[in-house]
């Protein structure tokens, strides 16, 4: 019998090496792919309960530079929980927001310490400078407010802890809010130029009415009212501290009782006796 063999394609042996070594490579590349992506899923799982675990939680909260409220009353308005919050999720800008929510707070800065797990407050507070006699809810009161006009709190006229502040016109206004009324806001001014141009003068202040601006009635203990225009403050202030200075010492304040003296023109003092109707 003749058998007839078919010709066998020649494989070289570098080509089967070749595509061996291609699929080990492929099955590597694979295992190190799955490999990270277990590294990675573990890290997070790791991560998140480290971030949600007793470790973070806040541990202090430290109040400094507050007067009238009480420390408690200002960890409370700030929303922080010891022992429950975590730390790198306290915002301080949202902290602060709620804190400045309270009347007397101007500002609060509030910052974080990530190694101690605290969270430090500081407070800004506004200061009581002037009453505003007003009617509120068919109720006379005293607003008390501070020296850019916000609200700080109504006080009852019988209240004799506001008898040092220097009464000034305007109109009620609600709590936190700022009077903007050229009135409040001229009367606030010359209190604050008074205060800073003639001290002296200052603890003698009983009111300031700037209900005209060019006719502001400025009153002092003892002394005859006192008329002052909104384009002259500064230069009507110095003269009144001129002319003070003059009347303690001629001792001659109780002369001049039942007249006005109109400092609102330029190189001259005018003295002004009532009339009858009053003016």
């Amino acid at each position: 019998n003749m058998r007839i063999y078919a010709p066998q394609p020649y494989v070289p042996l570098f080509n089967v090496k070749s595509s061996g070594i291609q699929t080990n490579k492929k099955v590597c590349i694979s295992q190190l792919v799955w490999l990270a992506l277990a590294i990675v899923i573990t890290f997070l799982h790791v991560n998140n309960i480290i971030l949600n675990s007793a470790i973070l939680q806040l541990k202090e909260i430290t109040v400094q530079g507050n007067i009238h409220y009480a420390q408690d009353k200002i960890i409370d308005f700030s929303g922080l929980h010891i022992n429950y919050d975590l730390i790198h999720q306290v915002s301080e800008q949202e902290v602060a927001s709620r804190i400045e929510k309270l009347n007397y707070i101007e500002k609060a800065t509030v910052s974080k310490h990530y190694l101690r797990k605290t969270v430090s407050i500081n407070i800004t507070e506004r200061k009581k400078t002037a009453k505003i006699p007003c009617i509120i809810g068919e109720k006379p009161v005293f607003m008390i407010v501070d020296q850019h006009g916000y609200v700080l709190e109504y006080s009852n006229l019988v209240d004799l802890s506001h008898n040092s502040l220097v009464e000034i016109a305007g109109e009620g206004a609600e709590l936190g809010s700022q009077l903007v009324s050229k009135q409040v806001q001229i009367g606030l001014k010359i209190l604050d130029l008074i205060q800073k141009r003639a001290g002296e003068i200052f603890t003698e202040l009983d009111s300031i009415d700037a209900s005209e601006t060019n006719r502001i009635s400025v009153r002092l203990r003892n002394m005859p009212p006192i008329l002052l225009s909104s384009d002259q403050l500064v230069f009507g202030v110095n003269k009144l501290k001129l002319f003070f200075q003059h009347l303690k010492r001629e001792k001659t304040a109780d002369k001049w009782i039942g007249a006005y003296l109109d400092f609102r023109f330029d190189g001259a003092v005018y003295l002004m006796e009532r009339k009858q109707d009053g003016n």
